[in-house]
């Protein structure tokens, strides 16, 4: 039973042992607007938003009634238009701003989604680092209410460091009347890695009792 507790202990320990970096929480800059705009905010609190700049657009066809907000309260980019829509969300990184996102162990982005409106079939959205662009349709598609995204740093390079110096996360031809809500962005360390730690620390451990037994 002990070994249970010291595996436990250990596993939690591997798996928060990389710390995610904030690529956006929506947890400042509150915007809105309604009808086709773009907006620059610079200044932002840089633990919410990397390097403290967020730029986003939006527009709809013809003249179709829209939503487009950075709700701070929610903590979530939100998106809705009565006719096919379209937005961007983006991150312009300056060089002393700019982070090596391999540096702790993190492999991939996650993109966190609040609340998804299911029915959503057709339309571009991606996911684009330094002008490489990584479809995310598929999985919006297959989301239902809330769910999370997985995008690996391996979609945009090869390298041994990897310092973005511009994020974007966009949309064309949104489907009229569906609503999205995106709540963060961030990354996160390859789950396998900190679960193969556990778990040979706990073989280890094992090994230890059986030998001193």
């Amino acid at each position: 039973m002990r070994g249970v507790y010291i595996f436990s202990y250990l596993l939690l320990s591997a798996g928060f042992a990389s710390a995610a970096t904030i690529i956006d929480d929506f947890s400042t800059g509150s915007l809105a607007f309604d009808s086709s705009d773009s907006i620059s905010q610079e200044g932002l609190d840089t633990n919410s938003v990397l390097g403290g700049r967020r730029s986003v657009s939006g527009s709809a066809l013809g003249s179709a009634s829209m939503d487009v907000r950075v709700n701070t309260t929610e903590g979530a980019f939100q998106f809705t238009s009565s006719d096919f829509g379209y937005f961007s969300v983006s991150y312009s990184i300056d060089v002393e701003n700019r982070v090596d996102l391999l540096a702790n162990g993190d492999t991939a982005f996650v993109l966190s989604f609040s609340f998804v409106d299911p029915g959503f079939w057709r339309g571009r959205y991606g996911l684009t680092v330094d002008g490489v662009r990584y479809s995310l349709a598929s999985e919006i598609f297959a989301l239902n209410g809330s769910g999370t995204i997985e995008v690996p740093f391996s979609a945009f390079t090869s390298a041994t460091s990897f310092t973005p110096s511009e994020i974007v996360f966009s949309a064309d031809r949104v489907e009229p009347n569906l609503r999205l809500e995106l709540s963060s962005i961030s990354t996160i360390p390859e789950p396998r890695l900190a679960i193969l730690l556990a778990v040979g620390a706990l073989f280890t451990t094992m090994n230890c009792r059986t030998r001193r037994g």
